[in-house]
């Protein structure tokens, strides 16, 4: 075994011993340039807003490792199967086997319409089932006045079903662009999130460095 293949090796052991492992995942981070923002090509807020969760989780008993691809959805979507085997999916594949729990984060723009939302929670519609772990997790963000809705997914969302195929629950939130610009990162929805995310998380049983009743 190669010095870098033990030293890697020895990092995973360290994590899985220590503190219960969260992966957070945000397959649409790159924007290439302004065209890419204003044609939504990519989630405008949701890489700041998985660091800021990151960040968070970094001073709790929780041990999160962000994991973002470094080329845009508009050459591979690393959010569909096609993607399996690029950098990131290879990535996300190996911190899988160490993870207890994996938060995939999206963002979307303004709506059209009377409907105003926070953030939506999507459920899987092929290949898989995570809407137990969905519902209980817009149950701590309701209770925190956060207006997260629940919908099933139209499309493949393959970053939460290759987690699921792995054995570790998985979920995928959408941010709303327009609330987090005007409130900000340290806003009220990005905290409120992470606050119901890490009582999300303890109420599922990780403990120790070991899988709990997830």
């Amino acid at each position: 075994m190669s010095l870098v293949k033990l030293e890697r090796l020895t990092g995973k052991l360290r994590e899985q011993f220590g503190r219960p492992i969260v992966t957070i995942t945000v397959p649409h981070a790159v924007c290439r340039n302004q065209a890419d923002i204003d044609n939504h090509y990519c989630d405008v807020v949701a890489a700041p807003v998985g660091r800021a969760i990151a960040d968070k989780l970094q001073d709790s008993e929780f041990h999160p490792n962000l994991l973002m691809p470094t080329i845009s959805r508009m050459e591979v979507d690393m959010n569909r199967p096609v993607a399996r085997g690029q950098s990131f999916r290879t990535q996300v594949d190996e911190a899988l086997g160490t993870t207890q729990y994996l938060l995939d984060v999206h963002s979307f723009p303004e709506l059209d319409g009377p409907w105003s939302v926070d953030c939506y929670l999507l459920k899987l519609k092929y290949g898989g089932n995570n809407d137990e772990v969905v519902y209980d997790l817009a149950d701590h963000l309701m209770t925190r006045g956060i207006n997260c809705a629940v919908v099933s997914a139209e499309k493949e969302n393959d970053v939460v079903l290759s987690a699921i195929e792995r054995g570790v629950p998985a979920t995928l939130v959408e941010f709303s662009e327009p609330v987090v610009n005007s409130e900000g990162i340290n806003g009220r929805l990005v905290s409120n999130f992470i606050e119901g995310f890490q009582a999300f998380l303890k109420t599922r049983g990780l403990e120790g460095g070991r899988r709990g009743n997830l």
